[in-house]
């Protein structure tokens, strides 16, 4: 059998735990027959045993017993004997469970019988969905000739356990210098995602173009009848509402509330979704969705609580009054959540007609859902200005996300940032800066500028990878590099005034 060519420093465990209970058995027996435990099928023999077992521990030889039990079994090898059968019991396999012993936690866990053609299958899954997607976007030597020299070692072994199989894609992982951000997922993993869900309901939209790009060609049943516009789904998150519902993966998205969506923009798709605003009272508790199924084609139609009932506000405002009568709007946003778009569009409109200024402060906001950032960025931006663009893992430099709409308001901008400003956040601050729209108080941003895509397998699995990176409209990679601002305390009305008079706007090219 080939050696796993990526090996890794996360692989010991199972490899230490068998190493210990060999030993705990090779000492086990060692001490019974040591002490005479044969003896013990005799009543009739009750002399002492004469042999002594001696450990050898800390520099210093410790007599553990000189005199024996009857039947040639001391107390203390009885003893040593019961100890090590202990630690052997301790470390059996069994359901999720502490063990305490020396000081030290060993988890341990229930292991679930795989078939190895499944085993075999997940393993071949994993692999092609990072042959096929995964960016070096940290340069740490990522090669793809060693991942699939790896899968070929890994999918050589044999496996009696599921767990066997996902602590290999990890060694996988762990040995091939792929990012820290990308990650093999078990499933209850995955159902803890559905925090950061792009819809509200469980689902994650894509065009039929970008579908074939990232998982393969749609179903045959949808193929013919489709355009490269039409909105598919990308993924389901299990236990989500979408899910009990039987939404799947490459189900094509008709209509929503009786409207009809093909060829619409999956923003305006998930807008449509997710409701015009989370305060207006018109806006129905359900929403309608008629979908054709990948399987068969067939158009159903489901009826599905709408997203954004109660919960935690990502949006938090107040107006401040500044020198000279200037009352200025703040705009804190916590985190890019399904909301987020919304209730920032909702603060805004409330604020427009109080106030001369904002501040969005982003400080402390480490990111979340994207597409949230592009939106908010079209409430202060003109239309048809770029918001971002995105590199693929060929390197090839993908279309800009344009913005259609005209702003909710054009009044001065500033943005808040600081070290912890990341991902989505630096999306919204880099087109804000770029575009001539807004100055950039504090300090340099985190610099996480990578695109994380979730990925889900037949058995419930995942993996939560790197297939892209975010550009800025002025096309400036910020991944490990951060945004510099434009002042570190806040200016004077005037002076960010005049350092937007001498911003370039980037060209369409």
């Amino acid at each position: 059998m080939a050696p796993n060519p990526c090996w890794g420093q996360k692989s010991f465990r199972p490899r230490l735990r068998a190493v210990a209970m060999a030993l705990s058995f090779a000492v086990v027996i060692h001490v019974l027959l040591m002490s005479g435990w044969s003896n013990l099928s005799s009543t009739r023999s009750l002399k002492p045993s004469r042999v002594r077992l001696v450990w050898q521990g800390l520099g210093r030889r410790i007599p553990v017993g000189a005199k024996s039990r009857p039947g040639g079994v001391s107390r203390r090898n009885f003893g040593a004997g019961g100890a090590f059968g202990v630690l052997l019991w301790g470390l059996r396999p069994r359901e999720s469970k502490a063990l305490n012993l020396f000081g030290s936690t060993v988890t341990v866990s229930k292991m679930t019988p795989v078939e190895q053609s499944e085993a075999i299958s997940l393993i071949q899954d994993v692999y092609e969905t990072m042959d096929k997607s995964y960016i070096d976007a940290y340069a740490k030597g990522y090669s793809s000739e060693t991942w699939k020299a790896a899968a070929e070692a890994a999918q050589g072994k044999t496996y009696q356990y599921r767990e066997q199989v996902y602590e290999e894609i990890r060694k996988m992982l762990a040995g091939c210098k792929v990012d820290d951000y990308t990650t093999f997922l078990e499933p209850e993993e995955i159902v803890a995602l559905t925090k950061y869900d792009v819809s509200g309901i469980g689902i994650n939209l894509v065009t039929k173009e970008e579908f074939k790009r990232k998982v393969g060609p749609v179903s045959d049943s949808l193929d013919e009848d489709s355009l490269d516009g039409d909105v598919f789904i990308l993924a389901v998150l299990k236990e989500s509402p979408a899910a009990a519902l039987g939404l799947h993966l490459g189900d094509q998205i008709v209509s929503v509330d009786g409207q009809n969506v093909r060829g619409a923009p999956p923003f305006d798709v998930l807008q449509r979704i997710q409701g015009k605003s989370a305060s207006d009272e018109s806006v129905p508790n359900t929403v309608t969705i008629s979908f054709k199924r990948a399987q068969n084609g067939e158009e159903q139609t489901i009826e599905i609580p709408r997203p954004g009932g109660p919960g935690d506000s990502p949006v938090t405002t107040q107006i401040e009054s500044r020198p000279g009568g200037i009352r200025r709007g703040i705009i804190t946003l916590s985190e890019f959540n399904s909301k987020a778009a919304r209730e920032v569009e909702d603060a805004v409109r409330q604020l427009d007609s109080s106030v001369d200024e904002y501040v969005l402060d982003l400080r402390y906001n480490l990111g979340g859902i994207a597409q949230e950032a592009v939106q908010i960025a079209g409430m202060f931006m003109g239309g048809g200005r770029p918001v971002t663009y995105t590199v693929s893992n060929t390197g090839e430099l993908l279309e800009g996300l344009d913005l259609t709409r005209g702003p909710l308001t054009t009044k001065p901008l500033l943005v808040r940032v600081n070290f912890l400003t990341a991902s989505a956040s630096e999306i919204l601050a880099g087109a804000l800066q770029d575009n001539c729209r807004a100055v950039l108080v504090g300090t340099r941003t985190f610099g996480k500028g990578v695109i994380q895509g979730i990925y889900q397998f037949s058995d419930g699995s995942g993996m939560k990878l790197t297939i892209g990176k975010y550009l800025t409209p002025k096309r400036r990679d910020i991944n490990n590099k951060g945004i510099q601002p434009d002042f570190f305390l806040m200016p004077s009305s005037e002076k960010a005034a005049k350092k937007l008079k001498t911003c370039q706007v980037p060209s369409d090219s």
